[in-house]
């Protein structure tokens, strides 16, 4: 049985109507919210929040990045306080397989899918969920990762009345190689049918392929809004898949991959059993050659083309369809060749990649401008006719998809229209994991030769060169000639219709809702919120023909995060009024109406800056200092460590107790090796906030000493600064940093963005790399495309700009050099390279060091994409840098360098990772406890799960270092270890040492128990139904009472039910083993809490001796930190825990069991239960 004690101890702030009395002027606001966090109580939190809307039960459904939906019931528990009395966890689409993109199942098992999009239909009694969902990897610009790019689905859950029935309605939409996916859903009535209307991001930056998208095209129901004709679907039989026995409705039909065997082993589409159809369709895009296409009748169809990247959409109550669309980002990518024209247009790759800044143009003059936008896509779904708006982002296949391979032609046969570009070469890094099915190629693929099967002579040539047989994707009846045509939204179109959007969003804009309810005498009923990174909501206003009439811009601030989810409620639902945002930090912030707030003006003698008018714990000033509303709380500054006192004002912004201004990591700690950041906006610390500068895991910026707001001041300062907006951790996983004038060297130390984050590193660690990659020295406005004297790479110091190593590029080569204490490097390492020699714009360039912290010195390195590294020599560390690389307990840190020399000019400068491995093994996880009764089976585990290295498993040695009772044997061989259980009643200690071939190690130490054998008089489930048990076992009885519970069997002091997600994977070893996974899920997923002190079991039972069995985890992401959580156990009076932290026990999310030995004397088994902070258990 589990229970848990919530305690609600969370901050809230409540709008007080203020001015009484006095005798001052009173400023009305006609808008103001009040926001708060949905307290999660001991109900787990959200984690990376994506989507979120209420039901019609009223329970507030959320998607999470990695494939679970959360269902929340909320309770009003104060004017501004929203608490989570109730949570359900559905796994029905995590749960679903991923494929690489070449239609196998994923070599690395990977579990979990992205989804970004969810909405809810049906009725308060059955709820239905329709979800949008793909693979969850990541792509970036250092290379192809080969996920699945044919992984898009919608999958429906309807609740029956008994259980959630999931089925996958449309499998194999578009997913680009980076994050792009299919996202927003909407489920809506037209022509009295119902749809569901999907947003699908493309798969390039403006039409192109282009490096940092992974020299992809755009694929044939990609960059486009989908309609899904429901009933359509529902038509279709239900069919099982053979892989994973999830039911499923419609594969959308895919190109024959010429590189693929066909399931009915037919290859020439003259013969008529042709069909096209390959092994594991619709799964793997394979760059395209086998995409999804299409149909004339089927039931996915282009709605509305034309989008890089919208990520959401809303359908008005007046039946307008409204999205938010990404802009193309400055030199990530150009357009396609023969932009403009639907006759020539195509997908072939232009290594100058025309048209991607301002600075290199198309020969008509255009080029992309990175702006944001809000589309209305028609005012009236009614009256729509589908594809007739084109949002202005090209897609080639679409515009000129060209003719199909006509019966009895001779072969090569040549379709005309786009083509498609593939690159194989270099993809999944090199294919380090997977065996490519044929030679790697980059091809311009623009014929269908004839068909050669698998395995027969001629196949890699026909494979490595050829269009699919069933070449187009796109029939060529529906061809759509404006799809040729790149539209800024803010630029003239030198060759077609000009820009026809509602209004430029500042960048990053994503979440969009209309706000439905009547507060402020229905001032904002009608009107848009749309979210954007950095937690802010901006407020659009509409006319009534939908067209613009006013934009709010940065109306809201949620503080931090990114506002992905946004839903609102109207006037006849639960929480009338409210705004509610998931701001993928684990938060979900509510802002509430405050219909009658007024605030006495700043020109008042009687305005008290120090005061709080809008009760969100900000004073006045501080607000006015920042430029937020200080009579709504709705407007809050940024404030990192949530103390209260903005960024801008708070002389700690972390909370670590250093001053920013000697604080190197600004906002953010250290961390331990191995490090991999690629760059993404998806990072938390351990406690589940934003970790970093915007969640990039970017600690801090190069300090110089400067007093507060100290770091803030070297951000990018936008129109106020030379160059393009800084892009921080885009789609593709990188950064693009305009590089200005300020700099390190010497004295100067009026650096800017000089990012950079801290590792804990020392001698102990042995030899360590540090590397980092920047992208496209040679692309238009980077650093060899500059006309001054700039330098560009990365550093690695103490921290400080007076003591740093700097590996840079410049106009005349490659450069390596110390700063100590503010003195330049008299003799720095430099390597002429010649113009000629220079590396292209498509060349990915790794910079690294080589660090010996026992000798101090320090190695720079350079290499070229996938070129020998080129040295530069010996730097021997001195001063404050080597106390840094040799001392773990002073953190060295690593970050990006540059600088244009000139405060009137500056460059881009683009880094896609930066990595630190060292020489020392290290753990991948804890070696758990085993427990065992006598005469049970040995143990074994594959310690390559417990230890890693730089150099792989196979570089590790595995020994027992000590056992402190032989009784229990302890083996290894073959880097298994093996536990042998004896016949006798006994415990040991065991230490198991990994170490590498340099003599490096690293040791983890675990308990075996072994214990007599018992008979199982009694179980007792925890918060849910009966479960059954094997083997002859009693079943767990059930326990699923809201309050106080009494049985025959048992009798519990008040608490209430609630839900949890333990992973089988994490199952401890505690558990034993006649617990199976099956019953160990069913165990753990369910459980009680309370809010009161204590908690009490009584179970009448015979005097005598018994061992009771507590299983225990902690399964709440806001306790899963040690101290969070920890509770006293006494039973039949005894202390037996004084304060158990489970995280220190087991560890997050992890099930274990402790046994306790008692004797009963009164004929009542009493177990008591002492909050101390938070409490959650299970018992037989």
């Amino acid at each position: 049985m589990k229970k848990r004690v919530i305690i609600p101890v969370r901050l809230f702030f409540y709008i007080l109507l203020i001015g009484l009395g006095s005798s001052g002027k009173l400023l009305s606001q006609t808008v103001s919210f009040n926001q708060t966090a949905l307290n999660f109580n001991e109900f787990d939190e959200i984690v990376l929040g994506t989507s979120l809307e209420f039901g019609p039960d009223e329970r507030l459904y959320v998607s999470q990045l990695k494939g679970e939906i959360k269902i929340y019931s909320i309770s009003k528990e104060g004017p501004n306080q929203y608490d989570v009395v109730g949570e359900e966890v559905l796994l029905g689409v995590k749960n679903i397989p991923n494929y690489d993109d070449h239609g196998l199942l994923a070599f690395d098992n990977r579990y979990g899918r992205q989804i970004t999009g969810i909405t809810v239909t049906g009725t308060a009694e059955n709820p239905v969920i329709y979800a949008t969902s793909s693979d969850p990897k990541w792509g970036g610009p250092s290379g192809d990762t080969m996920l699945d790019t044919n992984s898009g689905m919608i999958t429906r859950l309807t609740w029956t009345g008994t259980a959630w029935e999931v089925i996958d309605l449309v499998r194999g939409l578009a997913r680009s190689e980076e994050n792009h996916a299919i996202n927003g859903i909407e489920h809506t009535i037209i022509g009295g049918k119902p749809y569901l209307i999907i947003s699908n991001g493309g798969f390039t930056n403006a039409g192109a392929p282009s490096k940092n998208f992974t020299y992809i095209s755009e694929y044939a129901l990609a960059g486009a809004v989908l309609k899904i004709d429901l009933d359509a679907i529902e038509a279709l039989p239900v069919k099982t898949d053979s892989h994973s026995g999830r039911a499923y409705k419609y594969d959308v039909p895919t190109l024959d991959d010429p590189t693929r065997a066909n399931v009915n082993g037919i290859y020439n589409p003259n013969d008529p059993g042709y069909d096209g159809i390959d092994v594991n369709d619709p799964f793997g895009g394979n760059d395209g050659l086998n995409m999804g296409m299409v149909t004339l009748d089927g039931p996915v169809q282009i709605f509305s083309p034309g989008y890089r990247n919208t990520y959401d959409l809303v359908v008005t109550e007046s039946n307008k369809l409204y999205l938010t669309d990404n802009g193309a980002n400055i030199n990530w990518g150009g357009m396609p060749a023969n932009e403009g024209d639907s006759l020539t247009v195509s997908n072939a790759y232009d290594p100058l990649e025309p048209g991607a800044s301002p600075l290199n143009p198309t020969t008509t003059g255009e080029f992309v401008d990175n702006q944001d936008h809000l589309l209305m896509v028609t005012n009236d779904l009614e009256t729509y006719s589908s594809g007739s708006y084109y949002g202005g982002h090209p897609t080639p296949l679409r515009a000129n998809p060209g003719q199909p391979y006509q019966t009895g032609s001779p072969f090569p046969f040549s379709p005309g229209g786009a083509g498609l570009y593939t690159k194989f070469v270099g993809d999944d890094k090199d294919f380090t994991n997977i065996t490519p099915t044929v030679q790697p190629t980059d091809k311009f693929r623009t014929q269908i030769l004839e068909p050669v099967a698998p395995g027969q002579p001629g196949f890699e040539e026909y494979a490595s060169n050829s269009l699919p047989a069933n070449w187009p994707p796109v029939p060529y009846s529906v061809a759509n000639g404006v799809e040729a045509d790149f539209i800024s939204p803010t630029l003239p179109n030198s060759n077609g219709p000009q820009p026809d959007i509602v209004t430029v969003v500042p960048n990053n804009s994503n979440g969009i809702a209309e706000y439905t309810a009547s507060n402020f005498e229905g001032a904002i009923k009608g009107s848009l919120i749309v979210g954007k990174n950095g937690g802010i909501l901006h407020l659009i206003h509409l006319n009534e023909n939908g067209t613009l009439k006013e934009a709010e811009f940065n109306k809201w601030n949620l503080n931090g995060g990114n506002a992905l989810g946004i839903t609102t409620n109207g006037d006849v639902s639960s929480f009338p009024g409210t705004i509610w945002a998931a701001t993928f930090d684990n938060r979900i912030m509510v802002l509430t109406p405050a219909d009658d707030i007024f605030c006495i003006a700043v020109d008042d003698p009687e305005f008290d800056p120090l005061a709080d008018y809008d009760h969100d714990g900000y004073t006045n000033q501080d607000e006015l200092d920042n430029g937020t509303d200080y009579c709504s709380g709705g407007s809050a500054p940024n404030d990192y460590d949530k103390d209260l006192i903005s960024n801008l004002n708070d002389e700690d912004d972390d909370g670590d107790g250093i001053l920013d201004s000697l604080d190197a990591f600004q906002v953010g700690y250290p961390i331990n090796l191995p490090l991999e950041n690629q760059l993404f906006t998806n990072q938390s610390d351990a406690s589940g906030d934003e970790f970093g500068y915007l969640g990039l895991g970017l600690t801090g910026l190069m300090n110089n000493g400067d007093s507060n707001p100290n770091w803030l001041d070297w951000l990018d300062k936008g129109n106020d600064s030379p160059g393009p907006p800084d892009i921080y951790g885009g789609t593709a996983g990188a950064i693009q940093v305009s590089m200005t004038g300020g700099t390190a060297n010497g004295l100067s130390n009026n650096q800017e963005k000089g990012f950079q984050l801290g590792v804990n590193v020392g001698n102990e660690i042995g030899n360590y790399v540090i590397s980092s990659g920047i992208i496209g020295l040679s692309s238009p406005g980077q650093l060899y495309d500059f006309d001054g004297t700039g330098e560009v790479g990365i550093q690695i110091g103490d921290g400080t700009q007076s003591n740093f190593i700097k590996l840079v590029f410049n106009d005349a080569g490659v450069l390596a050099s110390q700063e100590i204490n503010d003195v330049e490097d008299p003799n720095p390492l430099f390597l002429p390279i010649p113009v000629n020699e220079r590396p292209s714009s498509n060349t990915l360039i790794e910079l690294s060091f080589d660090v010996d912290p026992v000798n101090g010195t320090v190695k720079p390195f350079y290499k070229y994409s996938n070129q020998a590294l080129v040295p530069l020599g010996t730097i021997q560390a001195a001063g404050a840098v080597l106390t840094s690389i040799q001392d773990i307990n002073q953190p060295l840190a690593v970050g990006i360098y540059g600088t244009s020399n000139d405060t009137t000019k500056s460059f881009i400068g683009v880094w896609n990772f930066i990595s630190v491995i060292g020489e020392k093994p290290y753990d991948i996880r804890s070696l758990k406890d085993i427990s065992r009764l006598l005469g049970d089976d040995d143990v074994t585990v594959d310690l390559t799960e417990y230890f890693g290295d730089n150099n792989g498993e196979n570089n590790l040695t595995f020994s027992v270092t000590e056992n402190t009772n032989p009784v229990v044997g302890a083996t290894i061989n073959d880097k298994i270890l093996t536990v042998d259980i004896p016949n006798d009643e006994v415990t040991s200690d065991i230490t198991v040492r990994a170490t590498d071939q340099n003599g490096y190690y690293i040791e983890q130490t675990f308990e075996v128990m072994v214990e007599q054998d018992f008979t199982i008089l009694l179980r007792i489930s925890g918060g849910g139904t009966e479960i059954s048990s094997t083997g002859g076992l009693p079943s767990w009885m059930a326990n699923y009472v809201q309050g106080p519970a009494y049985t025959e069997a048992f009798e519990a002091t008040n608490s209430k039910s609630g839900s949890n997600v333990f992973p089988i994977e994490n199952r401890h070893a505690s558990i034993p083993s006649y617990i199976t996974d099956a019953e160990y899920v069913s165990i753990f997923n369910k459980e009680r809490y309370t809010t009161d002190a204590t908690m009490e079991y009584k179970i009448p039972l015979p005097d005598g001796q018994y061992a009771v069995n507590l299983y225990l985890g902690n399964g709440y992401i806001g306790t899963s930190a040690l101290g969070k959580r920890y509770y006293g156990i006494q039973i039949e009076g005894e202390v037996v825990e004084t304060s158990i932290d489970l995280i220190e026990r087991f560890g997050h999310q992890v099930g274990g069991m402790e046994q306790y030995l008692v004797t009963v004397t009164d004929g009542e088994l009493n177990i008591f239960f002492e909050k101390q902070k938070r409490i959650h258990f299970s018992m037989e």
